[in-house]
């Protein structure tokens, strides 16, 4: 598999315009609407 094909997800761009949410504003608004939630970081589990 070939990652070069695979877009940067820093530099993401909406239709509109927007760069796409990072993980931490998407919980961030989770929170904000009083969205329940629970995050798990680990270590990843392959790398290639």
């Amino acid at each position: 598999m070939n990652h070069a094909d695979r877009p940067d997800p820093e530099k993401m761009v909406l239709v509109n315009g927007a760069l796409a949410a990072t993980p931490q504003q998407v919980l961030a608004t989770f929170d904000k609407f009083n969205i329940e939630h629970e995050t798990l970081v680990h270590q990843p589990l392959y790398t290639v």
